[in-house]
């Protein structure tokens, strides 16, 4: 449903793969390479985005497509507290299948100055009401 949105599909008109600094060196891959994920649950073909969101082995990928879900390798497991998918606990492989054009358009906002938030400051929260 996040690509019914216009403003949406403008700022991240393709989905991708976030892979941190670290594996993308150990791995030979830069914007745009495309990754094959594989799980025991099924396999999916993404572009990837070498980024600092993440750290050390672990990759991200949003759900915001129907042309490559990240449901194909995450199963049918559910958080026993919550009642959503556990997106989080799933072990994949990546293949490096190819070289393509980065996923983002430069005028994303995360290729200028990000503002960053630590935590919810809860007690300037309460004390704004």
């Amino acid at each position: 449903m996040t690509y019914q949105v216009k403003g949406c599909a403008e700022i991240a008109p393709d989905t991708f793969l976030e892979v941190s600094p670290e594996l993308a060196s150990e791995r030979g891959i830069t914007d745009g390479t495309y990754v094959e994920l594989r799980s025991r649950h099924g396999s999916l073909k993404v572009r990837a985005l070498v980024t600092d969101r993440v750290r050390g082995k672990q990759l991200y990928m949003g759900m915001n497509t129907s042309e490559f879900p990240v449901n194909l390798v995450t199963g049918s497991k559910v958080d026993r507290a919550t009642h959503t998918p556990a997106h989080k606990e799933t072990a994949v492989q990546m293949h490096v299948i190819g070289q393509k054009d980065p996923p983002l358009p430069r005028s994303n906002f995360r290729f200028g100055h990000r503002t960053p938030q630590y935590g919810v400051e809860v007690e300037r929260k309460w004390r704004s009401q």
